[in-house]
Order: C-alpha cells, then sequence, then structure tokens
C-alpha cells in the first residue's frame, strides 16, 4: 500500500464527473496517433502556457485514475495502481490521482475502481479533477478552477484542442451561463445570488473526447489575519478594516477577464512611488540614499539577521523559493518558513466514476464518507493557516527584539487591490491565504525603530500593491494600498533604509519566468551579502531588475 501526500489544485474545488473515451488523447486531430501526442511538447508545461495559467488564476486538470499521464484510461494505469497498492515506486507521472476514494493511500480499494472502469475494452466516460503538486507531466490540456457567486471562471484550453473544428462547451446544469472569448478561451459566469455548494455541470467535447466536470460554488469569505493598527496613529480613516479583506477582490472573481485593471484608482502614481518618479517601472525613492549604511550609529548593528519565508505554490510547473532558506542561514539568517507543500492535503472529492460501455458506474464515496473527510480536511486547512499567521507573528516578535536587518521572501498567488483592501497572497485554489494589508502592518509593527533595515520581496501577481503598501506604512504607519502618501521620515522601520521589491506592478500579473528570474536575482544579493561577509542583502540589491519598488534612507539621519 502506498501513502500519498494529496496535494490538488483547488482546495475548494470542483468534483469532476465524467466524458467520453476517445483512442486519443483532447488535443488530437484526426491524423495524429497516441505516440505523436505523448511526446515532450505534449507531457510538459512550456513557460508561455505557464503564464496564461497564472495570468487566469487556474491550474491544469487530470483524469481521475489517469496514473501514467497520457490522457485516458488504460491497462497501464491499473498496472501502476496495482505497484503502488502494494509498494512505493518511484517516477510514477501521476500517483495522486490513483486515489481515487480520497483515503490518503492507494489500495485494492482503488485498484479495483479502476479495474471496474477499465474492463471490457475501455471506460465510457472520463472524470476530470484537479491533480495533486506531485505529478510530474500532464494529462489533459483542460485548465479551470472554482466559483464564487458573481464569478466569472475561466475554462482554458491548450494545444490543439479549443481550435478543433468539433470542440463545444456547454453547460449542463446549474448557476451559470457560459461565454466565448476565442478559440481557447471560454467564460463561466456564475449568478451573484448562486447557493454555495451549489454545481455547474459542464460539458466539453471534441471530435474524439467528450469531459464532464462541476464547478463547486464556494464561499468567497476568507480567513485572515487578526486586524492589527499601528500604535503609532490616533486617527481611524472612514475606510479602514484593519486588514479584513471579507469580500471579492478585484481579479479574485475576474481571475483575468481584465488581465490588468486594477478594481480601484492609482491617481497616475506608479507602485510605490513616493515623492520620485521612474516612469512606473521601478517606483521608486523618497530622494533618500540607497542602501547606504551609517557609519556605524545604528543601534541594532550586529544584532543578526531574521527572515521570513513563505511559499504557497503547489503547482508542479510553477517556480518557488527553492534553496531560499538555505541561502539565507550562509549569511546567519535565523529562518522562519511556512511551505504548503510540506503537509498538503488534497480536497476530498466526491466523484462518479462511469462504468465501461455504458455499464452501471459508482461513486468513489459516499455523501457520510465525504462529509467526514470534509471535515478532516477543513481542520487541516484551519492548521495551516495557523502556522503561516504563527510564522508571521513570531518573525514580527523576533524583529521587535531588535535585528541588524529584517527579510521576508514571498512565493504566492496574488489578487488585484480593491480599494481601501490591498488584494490577498494565496495558493492557486485559496487553501491558505492572508491579506497583505495587515501581513505588512504586523511585520512594520515589530521591525520599525528595531532594524537597521528592512527588506520585502513579492513575487506574486500584482505585487506592485505590496510595494504600495510597504511604502505608505513606512510613511504614515499605516498600510495602504490604493493612495500616494506624503514622505515622513520618522515613520521609516529601518535606521539606514527600507526596501520593497515585487515582480509585478500593481496592475499587472507576474509571469512565471519572470518570477524564476527575479528569484535567482535575490539569490545573487544573498551570495553576494556572504561573499562580503555580511548579512546586509540591501547593499547589494539592484531594484531596478524588478518591475516595482520602492526605498527609502530611514529613520536614522533626518529623525532619530
Amino acid at each position: 500500500m502506498t501513502r500519498v501526500r494529496l496535494s490538488s489544485r483547488w482546495s475548494a474545488l470542483l468534483c469532476a464527473a465524467a466524458g467520453l473515451l476517445a483512442s486519443r488523447c483532447s488535443c488530437s486531430s484526426p491524423v495524429e496517433s497516441d505516440e505523436e501526442l505523448l511526446g515532450d511538447q505534449f507531457l510538459q508545461v512550456d513557460e508561455d502556457e505557464i503564464s496564461r495559467l497564472r495570468a487566469f488564476h487556474v491550474a491544469l486538470w487530470e483524469v481521475a485514475g489517469d496514473v501514467n499521464a497520457n490522457g485516458r484510461l488504460d491497462e497501464g494505469d491499473v498496472a501502476l495502481a496495482r505497484k503502488l497498492a502494494s509498494r512505493p515506486e518511484k517516477n510514477v507521472p501521476c500517483a495522486e490521482v490513483a486515489d481515487l476514494n480520497y483515503d490518503g493511500v492507494v489500495d485494492q480499494q482503488d485498484v479495483a475502481l479502476l479495474e471496474q472502469v477499465t474492463a471490457s475494452g475501455g471506460p465510457t466516460a472520463l472524470a476530470l479533477i484537479p491533480p495533486g503538486n506531485h505529478c510530474t507531466r500532464r494529462g489533459t490540456d483542460i485548465a479551470t478552477r472554482h466559483a464564487i457567486p458573481g464569478d466569472h471562471v475561466p475554462i482554458l484550453f491548450f494545444g490543439k484542442f479549443g481550435i478543433s473544428p468539433s470542440a463545444s462547451v456547454r453547460v449542463l446544469s446549474g448557476p451559470g451561463t457560459l461565454r466565448k472569448s476565442d478559440a481557447q478561451l471560454y467564460w463561466v459566469d456564475v449568478d451573484p445570488a448562486a447557493p454555495l455548494d451549489s454545481r455547474i455541470e459542464l460539458e466539453i467535447s471534441t471530435k474524439h473526447q467528450v469531459y464532464l466536470l462541476a464547478l463547486i460554488v464556494v464561499d468567497s469569505e476568507r480567513d485572515l489575519l487578526a486586524p492589527t493598527r499601528s500604535a503609532l496613529l490616533v486617527e481611524v480613516d472612514a475606510g479602514e478594516d484593519g486588514g479584513a479583506d471579507g469580500g471579492t477582490d478585484a481579479g479574485v472573481a475576474d481571475a483575468g477577464l481584465d488581465a490588468g485593471e486594477d478594481g480601484g484608482t492609482d491617481g497616475g502614481i506608479g507602485a510605490g512611488v513616493f515623492g520620485g518618479v521612474d516612469a512606473g517601472q521601478d517606483a521608486g525613492t523618497d530622494g533618500g540614499m540607497d542602501g547606504e549604511t551609517d557609519g556605524g550609529t545604528c543601534p541594532q548593528r550586529r544584532e543578526g539577521c531574521d527572515a521570513l519565508l513563505i511559499e504557497l505554490k503547489y503547482e508542479w510547473y510553477m517556480r518557488g523559493l527553492g534553496d531560499m532558506e538555505r541561502r539565507l542561514k550562509g549569511i546567519v539568517c535565523e529562518t522562519h518558513v511556512y511551505d504548503i507543500n510540506t503537509r498538503f492535503e488534497r480536497k476530498p472529492e466526491r466523484i462518479f466514476i462511469p462504468g465501461p460501455r455504458g455499464g452501471p458506474g459508482t461513486w468513489n464515496m459516499t455523501e457520510a464518507e465525504l462529509a467526514t473527510k470534509l471535515e478532516r480536511w477543513e481542520e487541516w486547512r484551519r492548521a495551516e493557516t495557523g502556522l503561516l499567521n504563527s510564522a508571521i507573528s513570531t518573525h514580527a516578535a523576533h524583529l521587535r527584539e531588535g535585528k541588524e536587518i529584517g527579510i521576508e521572501v514571498i512565493s504566492a498567488h496574488g489578487t488585484a487591490r480593491a480599494c481601501p483592501h490591498c488584494g490577498s497572497l494565496s495558493s492557486v485554489d485559496w487553501e491558505v491565504h492572508i491579506p497583505r494589508r495587515s501581513t505588512i502592518q504586523t511585520i512594520y509593527d515589530g521591525a520599525r525603530r528595531h532594524v537597521c533595515a528592512w527588506v520585502m520581496f513579492d513575487t506574486s501577481c500584482f505585487s506592485g500593491s505590496t510595494v504600495r503598501g510597504f511604502g505608505t506604512v513606512n510613511n504614515t504607519g499605516e498600510c495602504r494600498c490604493c493612495e500616494p502618501e506624503a514622505i515622513n521620515p520618522c515613520f521609516h522601520a529601518g535606521w539606514e533604509n527600507d526596501t520593497a521589491l515585487g515582480s509585478s506592478t500593481i496592475e499587472e500579473v507576474a509571469m512565471n519566468i519572470t518570477c524564476a528570474i527575479d528569484l535567482s536575482h535575490f539569490k545573487d544579493a544573498v551570495e553576494a551579502a556572504r561573499a562580503g561577509g555580511t548579512n546586509r542583502v540591501d547593499q547589494f540589491i539592484n531594484r531596478r531588475q524588478y518591475a516595482s519598488s520602492y526605498i527609502d534612507d530611514g529613520y536614522g539621519v533626518r529623525c532619530p
């Protein structure tokens, strides 16, 4: 029996139901063979495709039981499932989809289900499900996600799927209507009054295959960090929510429909520009020094480094933090790490497994079993959110004790601001998520006047909002993302400087390759600091390498 770490791409997502088997996979044409379709180009995901997935906030789905990830169910999947049921097996393309009953193990029950649907020449239908992060190649060209009331859910196709003359998509039932954008993209517009847990049944078909899947309408309410207000401010503006983001952030519900709209006014100022002009590129400076030290007068000199690392990406084709922790430890940074991959659990889904050749099918679990597994999964989700909040709070507490430098590096999906909110940082399907606004505020309250330098780097989409919030909190004491603020060095957190970096602007998504390059640049700065015998990464950052940036000259010189 093989125990599987379940890890789907959408926590709140979707139950899938079925589609018609074909002798070829979903991107086939009448003249192509299976062998041609299973080449490296099909099995992998290229950078352009990853960028589209990121822009539309979706992920690729797999066929339930398609262990070899070839886009169909066959004896090869059964053979692999038998091996997994008897012993752990390495180099299996997608072991997690063999766990058809979502009990965390691949065993004889899963094998029996697979044998049933592949008997007598193969199944009549396929069930699409969001796979786990341990799948190493793609089995379909279909990408989508879950829905919330009033949502616009993208259905994105790659390969030749969408341009096949016989390709079609239709809504069979549920509170959604279909809208076609182009040959590779459809939208499902969700009724704003759609009941929670309702299902939007979809049929996707080509000349060779028909898929049926169900989008589940989930609650848009997010479990956010507790409100945190700065003790430095006595005024409370009418729009302050303490970081609570109880509504739908612009760009979440739309997930790329506007792909550049930021849900708020910007006053023509680029992300993080405070009293400086940089043409909206790296959003820049408040007229202060660029990371210079002050000759040793910082009270926290030689008090060490404290770093927070947040990893919320689990899709196998997304670039994450990699060896960032090891590198930061190389400059003697104490690190606090939250990584969603460490304990990831896939949300249980009740799916119907169609029988072979029109025969009777079966459900992978009962309603009662689903309810029990969902309760356990919600406990996991709450525990993970608690672990992330604990890492943030511990980091802030360590900064409050006094450190020469505080560093945060964030690898996550991001949403656009919806003024007065700053958007959120999340996993692709909101299993774990935090608001930018209160996260920045919490860390600032710990860092203010307790560090020589403070550095924050965010690789998420719309991370210009992180840069903007960082800039406002360092000039007003209050994190805001929707209006420029006057310069006030007395609010700067660091004695010498404060630096924020983002892989995208306020209004743009971040491309996967851009994130990878930016992470490489940041690691270069860490290595340069190590080579120089210092922990001062801020002194080796070239902020013009990033889409958004902010820097100030600290409080020490002008407001000691």
